[in-house]
């Protein structure tokens, strides 16, 4: 449409035609993701991490519904604020729900009698060469015990060996098909009490004891399947299943324990599963007690698609303890360490022994 007016004695054109193209172009992209997105959400409220199409979107929830929340005010808020409204208030209720520990932080008062323990828990990336950095950090941070995924033999050597002095207590295992595997060292004591293995991927699952001056504390170190492992060997339904199995196991033999538990580990899985919903039903999440912001840890590069660096995005590192455990301290280190996975940081105090 055409607007004709005057302006010096000259008739001018002013043509709303381009411009309404992108509105509707621009309001028509919106109403789109608002669709899939209300879809999407209806699914994953219902079915969850059992149905294998949302194993990715799963992973992108936070951002899934943060942008419907903001999507739904940019379509509507003009047009039809009373929908943008009402679609706002459905996806921030659920955003919410699930990412509410961003914001809420519970303020422990530290038990001077209860000892105070460091634990990290890092992913090495089975293509890592490099562990200058990691070996620095371990040597200036006064961790007790280290936990490991992705080890393989260039990992001991790198690694292992050289804080053999600072950490003289170690164990690793790794399975010769996959090159990965799974690794402990520590300052104190530690006995490995059970392993646990799948044909596909190899070791999964540690259960060690970390042997303390009068009592102990009994730690998982995990490294479950992820849905894009190995497609050759498997389809993605198969591979959540293994990681349904793997998470069920390890959950059961935590749970018969009548010590303190810590999990901890890269799960390849967010806040968006059933399984990280299962974990938090039964131990607390270290994280959300004592972590400030969204405690991101995935990725720092685009491997195995390439080298380039990226800032992380997802948290697939995650650490469960028992609830008579105070967890006062949560950290993300977010300098890189040659892997594509951020060491998780924690400080833990143990129940103070009676009288």
């Amino acid at each position: 449409r055409n607007l004709h007016g005057r302006t010096g004695g000259r008739v001018q054109d002013v043509d709303f035609h381009g411009m309404n193209w992108g509105r509707r172009l621009y309001r028509g992209a919106l109403s789109v993701y608002l669709a899939l997105a209300l879809a999407w959400c209806a699914a994953w409220k219902i079915a969850g991490d059992r149905n294998g199409a949302l194993y990715l979107v799963n992973s992108l929830a936070c951002w899934i519904l943060g942008g419907a929340w903001l999507a739904s005010w940019l379509r509507f808020a003009r047009s039809a604020p009373w929908l943008a409204v009402a679609l706002s208030e459905i996806f921030g209720w659920i955003w919410l729900r699930h990412y509410h520990w961003m914001f809420w932080r519970r303020v422990p008062e530290p038990d001077a009698r209860a000892p105070a323990i460091r634990v990290l828990s890092a992913n090495l990336l089975r293509k890592n060469h490099d562990f200058t950095r990691l070996v620095r950090v371990l040597r200036q941070q006064p961790v007790d015990v280290a936990a490991f995924q992705e080890v393989n033999r260039t990992s001991v050597t790198g690694l292992f060996a050289p804080l053999r002095d600072a950490y003289p207590f170690q164990y690793w295992i790794s399975d010769t098909k996959s090159d990965m595997g799974l690794g402990v060292m520590a300052r104190r004591p530690i006995t490995l009490e059970r392993r646990w293995a799948l044909k596909l991927g190899g070791t999964y699952g540690l259960r060690l004891r970390l042997h303390l001056e009068d009592r102990t504390l009994l730690l998982y170190d995990m490294h479950l399947l992820s849905p894009l492992y190995d497609l050759q060997a498997a389809n993605v339904d198969q591979l959540l299943a293994y990681r349904n199995h793997q998470m069920a196991r390890i959950l059961e033999d935590a749970q018969a324990q009548r010590e303190p538990v810590l999990l901890m580990g890269d799960w390849n899985t967010t806040e968006g599963s059933d399984i990280y919903r299962t974990a938090r039903s039964l131990f607390q999440d270290c994280w959300a007690e004592a972590g400030r912001g969204p405690g991101w840890t995935w990725p720092h590069n685009l491997e195995p698609h390439g080298p380039w660096r990226f800032w992380p995005c997802l948290r697939l590192d995650h650490a469960f303890c028992s609830r008579e455990l105070e967890v006062t301290e949560a950290r993300v280190l977010s300098q890189p360490m040659g892997s594509d996975h951020s060491p998780l940081l924690l400080t833990l105090r143990l129940p103070a022994t009676q009288g």
